[in-house]
């Protein structure tokens, strides 16, 4: 059981890694990420990204490039629902999004996983397996 539990999370973790949204930014021109829900916390992976959330639109998060040619680094950004969105930022001269919208995340935490199974009741009851405690 716990090898099962131990592959399910890993699994979940891998899939949460590879979910990120790839970023084209330049030094001429602001993009604009445009959130579901108010934005709570913005870390950049490196100082050649420039992020500022506009104070009249709290979901709104203009991005651009603070120096050219930047090796590639990540963007995070935590939002009111609890959500964490994920972006690979790359420098690129003539990017083709400007404004991009992101839809409400709807992948579930490990931790929400964890909660339902423990939640659920037991299913088959007098079955008892010496060997391995169960």
């Amino acid at each position: 059981m716990k090898r099962i539990m131990s592959m399910i999370c890993g699994c979940l973790i891998a899939i949460i890694s590879l979910a990120q949204t790839k970023l084209n930014i330049t030094t001429d021109k602001t993009t604009s990420l445009v959130f579901p829900f108010a934005i709570k916390h913005v870390d950049r992976g490196t100082s050649s990204v420039l992020a500022q959330q506009v104070k009249e639109a709290p979901e709104i998060l203009l991005v651009k490039a603070a120096e050219k040619d930047f090796t590639e680094t990540n963007l995070s950004v935590v939002t009111d629902d609890g959500s964490v969105y994920a972006f690979t930022v790359n420098y690129d001269s003539k990017p083709t999004v400007w404004v991009l919208y992101l839809p409400v995340n709807r992948t579930a935490t490990i931790s929400s996983y964890a909660n339902m199974i423990l939640d659920n009741e037991r299913t088959i009851k007098k079955i008892k397996d010496k060997k391995y405690n169960m």
